[in-house]
């Protein structure tokens, strides 16, 4: 398979855009789901009614920090389709460029409804204001006993600045509710 990136080069980063030219979208699902471990949330979408060869937009929110080659990596198949990543800085725009909100009238570009895309998480991909907190899932992830490697892989730099803080957290509320 041919992967390129857009952008990114080595840059490493959570949240990623792809466009790729595969065109069965189970196959593509089913490779996200095996993929899991790495992926924390996604939104797809299938583009077949565009001036061009039919092809599905992704959006991804990593655990931990890749570059565009790996991830584009990940959709490589047997058929040969290019698959193209780069890093997303602007998470809103997007996932509004899954349905071509605003563009459509442009280009060739046809409009999505917003119930074509297949949601495995969208709401953790827009962004939550200002500002990402993943504080609470954190603290109730501390609370259920995951283990601190792998609270590292998921939250990286923040979680291990933080530690302390999480943890003294986790203490008061365990002798709060007794646990």
């Amino acid at each position: 398979m041919k992967e390129k990136e857009s952008k990114g080069g080595n840059t490493r980063g959570r949240f990623f855009a792809l466009v790729t030219y595969r065109t069965n979208t189970e196959g593509l699902v089913q490779t996200i789901e095996g993929r899991m471990n790495s992926i924390r949330a996604y939104a797809l979408i299938k583009h077949d009614r565009d001036e061009t060869e039919s092809h599905h937009h992704m959006v991804l929110r990593t655990h931990c920090a890749w570059t565009c080659p790996q991830v584009a990596k990940w959709f490589a198949d047997e058929s040969g389709q290019n698959t193209f990543a780069q890093i997303v800085h602007d998470r809103q725009g997007i996932v509004d460029y899954l349905t071509h909100e605003g563009d459509h009238a442009q280009g060739g570009k046809a409009h999505y409804d917003k119930s074509e895309i297949i949601d495995g998480g969208l709401c953790d991909i827009l962004p939550a204001g200002d500002a990402s907190d993943d504080s609470w899932e954190i603290i109730q992830a501390m609370i259920e006993g995951r283990s601190t490697r792998e609270l590292c892989r998921m939250y990286g730099r923040d979680f291990i600045y933080h530690y302390g803080s999480y943890a003294s957290i986790v203490d008061v509320i365990r002798r709060e509710e007794n646990l």
